[in-house]
Formats: C-alpha cells, structure tokens, sequence
C-alpha cells in the first residue's frame, strides 16, 4: 500500500472553515449528506497530501519529517486513516501497488 496513490474524492466537499477542516459528502443527487466531518489538524495535513501526485510512502516521510514522529507508529496510524477514509468513501485509489503509473 505504500506505493499507492490516492486522491480525495469527488464526492466530496472539502472546506476551511473558521480555522477547521470540513469535509461534506454529496450524495448521487447532489445533495449533501447527513454527515460533516471534522478533521483535526493532523487529518487535514494527511488530506491535503492526497492530491493524486504523492505515493503513500512520501506522505509518510513527509509525515513523519513535520510531526517528528516515530516512524512504524506513523505508518501504522497513516495505512489505518487511508483505509477508514476509504471504507467512507472518501478517498480514491489512483495508482495501485505494482501498477505501471500511467
């Protein structure tokens, strides 16, 4: 998973909000969902970085460079985020491990 690539859905809305980091999800018809999510400010930086561009394992060196963190416990709380954000909806996978990028 570490090479995988992902982006932020297109479903949903991200906002900064009065110094917090919103996201909304819309639903097929466009409406808006029962539920905001409110990210705190290590989510946000984590959703910022999900641009499509960057590789898993760069955002975890990224991660770990401005949080001063210890590295097996980053990566382990980082791959358990993506694959909430993911059973949510929320993110996309882009480019899958093993794949040629494209």
């Amino acid at each position: 998973m570490l090479d995988g690539i992902f982006c932020n859905s297109e479903k949903v809305v991200g906002r900064e909000i009065a110094g917090e980091q919103l996201l909304v999800p819309a639903t097929e018809g466009g409406g808006i969902t029962e539920y905001i999510y409110c990210l705190n400010p290590t989510a946000a930086w984590i959703w910022q970085q999900l641009d499509g561009t960057h590789k898993v394992q760069q955002i975890l060196d990224a991660f770990v460079a401005e949080f001063e963190v210890e590295k097996t416990i980053a990566e382990a709380d980082l791959l358990q985020y993506l694959k909430e954000l993911q059973d949510m909806s929320l993110i996309e996978l882009v480019h899958k491990e093993g794949e040629n990028a494209t």
